[in-house]
Order: C-alpha cells, then structure tokens, then sequence
C-alpha cells in the first residue's frame, strides 16, 4: 500500500512549471515611449536588445501606432524575430501632452497582467519620446539606450534631484483621497538626455512642472531626502571681480506639520529642520560661532523664500504630492467630509518655517 501512495504523489511532486518561455526565444522590452498622433491615437515606441554572435550592442526599434499598449506589442510581435514581453521593462517615457490628459489608463496593462513590471518608473519627456529613443541609440559615448536612461534616472534619484515614481507609485498616490503623484522629467539635448525636474500631477493629469533645485526641496517636505545639493546666497568677491554662491549638502530633514482648522478655515504650519554640510564656501572663518549662526540664518532665510514660492505654484495648480489632503483627512475628517479638497487646498494658510543647522564644515574650517 505504501508504494502504491509514493507512486500517486511523485507525480504531483514533480509536476514542473506550465508557462515556460524559452530565454533565447524572448525579445525583452526594456523602455517603451508613448505620445501622441495628429488622429488622436497612439504612437508607441520600444525597444529590446539583440541577442546573438554577430549582433553584440545591437538594439531593435520598433514603433507602431495603436489605440493600446496590447495591440502595440501584438503588432510588434508581427515583425519582431523573437517573442516580445514586456516583464524586463525599465521605463515608461510619456509625452508631455499625452500627460496632461491623463495617464492612469494608460497603467492598465501593468495592473492586470503579472508578467509586466509594476517597478517601471514612469518618466515625462519635454518632446517626443520616439525622438528621445531614436537619437539615443546614435550617442556612440553612452550605454545602450534603455541601460543610460535607467543609470541617468537611478543616479539622479539618488541625489534627490528627481522622484522615485514607479507604477505602483503613482497609483498609490493617485488613489489617495489627499495626495497626488509626481514624476521626473527629461529632455533629448543634442549630446545626451538631460533631466529637467519634476512633473506636477493632479490626480493622473499633469498640471505642472519645477525645476531640480525645487524638486530636491519638494523631497525634504515629503521625507524622501536624497543628498542633494543646495546652491543659494550669492556674493561678491572683490578680488575675483566676480558673484559666487554658497553650496550646502542637504543630509537630514526633520519634519513637522501642525494642522488646524479656524473658524471653516484651514490653516498647515510645517516646520523643517536641516542638517547641512558647508560644501562650498568663501573664507570665513565658519567654525566661530557668530559666523556660523549668520550663514545657518541666511541659508535658512533664502530656503523658506524658495519653499514659499514652491507651494504658492502647487496651491494654484491644485497638486499635492506633500499629501496635506491625506493629513487633513486623518486629523480633522469632520471638515474633510464637508468640503471640495482641491478648492480648499488653493486657499489653505500654509505657513512655513526653516531652521539650518551646519553640522559639517569640510577639511578646511
């Protein structure tokens, strides 16, 4: 009886794996660019690399114009010599038009199909993302096009320059009642690809845009700090002739935020606190006390005006990737339920308040 039940369940044991894709059959699709037609299609763009003894470094392009992403990689699959899949895909490259009208949509082949990659990062391109693929396979000092996009985007998250916005991302924030995605932005220049800064959403639709210096600062408010550099307080060296600017480290930011509601008003105190190290700087004795106090205030001072400006431009386009609607709705739901929150976010009192605190002073004090 005993090997009569070994042989029954050997074969449930051993059953192997139903949907088997053989790798040098798969066309991997690494990025893929979307934009707009002139008849209000889709003009899709991607490409996989060439595997084989001959083809070393080779990229395959292939763009279609569809009214799906399923149909782009069914219509690629027609002259393709390998099987497209798009589970290797590193990023989404959309157009800024065809952001501005939405792209939670264009999302959907990624939600449902498991094979596809929720971990692509969703990136605006300042032009035509067929345009930014084509030249980027010509640039003969840069990686293969999709490897110099990811390594461009990866480093420039890393330094707090750009959002790490990836699918999944961008639909968290986008279901959130009180929080709105952002994404990075690039831009084909004549000798690269250049990242220009962030992309403002409103729910799916891209409302807005601000530049690195301003995205670096949107980050400390949201707590996703990178090491990003602050430049700011220029000055005159007589000597030189010439303005220089003072450079600071961003490394640590305390955050935090006060919400109250007065009188059917909402008012948002929020309070940051950096640690910075002096980067560059004249010759100034920074290690005295009275010195240092002086820098820390006048870098704190051009902060908060740079902070001001930042959320005067998001109130008046209506994004908030801060996610105070999300505060808002946790501390004072009573209110919440009884307003429009993107009418009531453009005339919110956010007062803001910055403290520097220089922890470091390089080498040479």
């Amino acid at each position: 009886m005993k090997k009569i039940w070994i042989f029954i369940l050997v074969p449930i044991i051993l059953t192997g794996c139903w949907d088997q894709r053989i790798y040098e059959k798969v066309g991997f699709i690494l990025n893929m660019g979307i934009e707009k037609t002139d008849d209000d299609m889709m003009l899709i763009s991607f490409t996989n690399p060439v595997v084989g003894i001959q083809q070393q470094g080779e990229v395959e392009m292939i763009t279609t114009i569809a009214n799906s992403l399923r149909e782009a990689r069914e219509d690629g699959r027609l002259v393709s010599p390998k099987n497209l899949e798009g589970g290797k895909i590193q990023h989404i490259l959309v157009s800024y038009d065809m952001a501005e009208g939405g792209i939670f949509n264009l999302l959907e082949l990624f939600q449902r199909d498991p094979i596809n990659p929720a971990l692509a990062l969703i990136v605006v391109v300042d032009g035509s993302p067929k345009e930014l693929i084509e030249k980027s396979l010509t640039f003969g000092d840069k990686p293969r096009s999709a490897y110099y996009i990811s390594q461009l985007l990866e480093n420039n998250i890393r330094n707090g320059y750009i959002p790490d916005t990836r699918i999944y991302n961008f639909d968290i924030a986008y279901f959130a009642p009180g929080l709105d995605p952002i994404t990075p932005m690039i831009k084909l220049e004549p000798n690269g690809i250049k990242i220009t800064g962030t992309a403002l959403f409103s729910e799916d639709k891209k409302v807005g845009r601000i530049d690195t210096k301003m995205t670096s600062l949107l980050l400390a408010a949201m707590g996703r700090l990178g090491s990003a550099t602050y430049l700011t307080s220029n000055y005159f060296d007589e000597d030189q002739g010439m303005k220089f600017q003072t450079a600071v480290l961003l490394r640590h930011v305390k955050r935090k935020f006060d919400i109250e509601v007065r009188e059917g008003k909402l008012a948002v105190n929020m309070k940051l606190s950096f640690d910075v190290t002096l980067d560059e700087y004249k010759w100034d004795r920074t290690d005295e006390a009275i010195n240092q106090k002086t820098l820390e205030e006048t870098i704190a001072k051009a902060m908060k005006a740079d902070y001001v400006q930042l959320f005067n431009h998001m109130q008046d386009i209506g994004s908030d990737p801060v996610g105070i609607g999300d505060m808002v709705r946790a501390k004072h739901n009573d209110y919440w339920r009884s307003i429009e929150w993107k009418e009531a976010y453009k005339h919110a009192e956010i007062n803001i308040d910055v403290k520097v605190d220089i922890k470091q002073h390089g080498v040479i004090k």
